[in-house]
């Protein structure tokens, strides 16, 4: 284990390439041979015991227990159920209304996924999502909601809708993947879909690890007309400093802080500094997860207008929402 940790020590320095400082998150895992264990069974255990080094944050090292086994047997199966749901089309999206509580009119979308399982029924994206981050299987997941909204938006155009833009979100992962701004252009040309329509959501964690390469993928986004927004703003670590440097559009309040406001306390609190360092930043900010007419009055109230949650829309079938928007410019006609 001496070994390990010295390993562990030394890949901690970053490495340069390009001419840029790189870290690498390293990920051991151990096991002890015995008389009557086979090389290829020793090597599976330490396998099985990276895994677990790796779901418990990485950067560290395991030794093989017997209980690692069951564990990462059920987490591989789980991991197949994924990429057989993506290639059979269990997997579909609905889509929230984003509405402007100055007007009641929805200016965006949110497009979220959804997995309707054979056997399980419906299957939580909290329980899949961690799981397909966990390999590059969170890149097709990403893949097939950006193909499946670029066709939709594609589809209501062709039917003469006035479509608004509508947000995706983008894992870490998958933003700094190898040609992922290609990808989006490419996917934006096939279906004659302008890139303003799209909106790239991350979460703050995503640029404070590579803030120049998080820059230089964004910056390329921007370039095809794309609009980049920060999601569960607040819950992170982002510094102020970054939240200046990097190409962004918006700013979205976590639904933990819309959820307490209305309190006159800590939630006002909290939600009034966000709205004011967005406006400081001459970005749109979008309050999350409202649920109550108190919570939309006191947003109102604070500067901010941009609201997406239960109180005015839950998720919706495409077919849904695309009447809603239909029925929207015929009151707006």
């Amino acid at each position: 284990s001496s070994l390990a940790m010295a390993i562990l020590e030394s890949m901690r320095e970053p490495v340069t390439l390009t001419d840029k400082p790189v870290n690498v998150a390293t990920s051991i895992g151990m096991a002890i041979s015995t008389p009557d264990i086979t090389a290829e069974k020793l090597i599976q255990q330490a396998d099985m015991a990276m895994y677990w080094a790796k779901q418990n944050g990485r950067d560290n090292a395991k030794f093989y227990e017997p209980h690692m086994a069951e564990k990462v047997s059920g987490q591989f199966q789980f991991e197949q159920e994924i990429k057989e749901a993506l290639d059979s089309h269990q997997m579909f999206l609905v889509y929230q209304p984003q509405v402007d509580s100055s007007s009641d009119r929805i200016f965006g979308l949110e497009a979220l996924i959804r997995w309707q399982h054979p056997e399980k029924g419906l299957v939580s994206p909290a329980e899949f999502i961690p799981v397909a981050e966990e390999s590059t299987l969170i890149n097709k997941i990403g893949e097939f909601v950006i193909d499946s909204v670029l066709r939709r938006l594609s589809k209501w155009q062709q039917d003469k809708v006035d479509v608004v833009p509508v947000a995706v979100n983008i894992s870490g992962r998958h933003l700094i993947s190898e040609g992922f701004p290609q990808f989006i252009e490419r996917t934006l040309r096939h279906y004659k879909v302008d890139g303003r329509w799209l909106k790239i959501e991350i979460t703050e964690g995503v640029f404070i690890h590579d803030v120049h390469e998080s820059i230089e993928i964004m910056s390329a986004l921007k370039t095809l007309g794309v609009e980049i927004s920060v999601d569960d703003f607040g819950t992170g670590y982002s510094s102020l400093h970054y939240l200046k440097m990097l190409p962004l559009d918006i700013l979205k309040i976590d639904q933990s802080f819309v959820l307490e406001s209305g309190d006159g306390a800590e939630g006002d609190k909290i939600c009034e500094a966000i709205i004011q360092l967005a406006q400081n930043l001459d970005l749109q900010v979008i309050a999350e997860g409202v649920e109550t007419e108190l919570q939309a009055k006191v947003l109102n109230d604070l500067g901010c207008n941009l609201h997406q949650g239960f109180y005015y829309f839950r998720p919706e079938s495409e077919e849904t929402v695309g009447e809603r928007l239909r029925q929207q410019s015929k009151r707006l006609a």
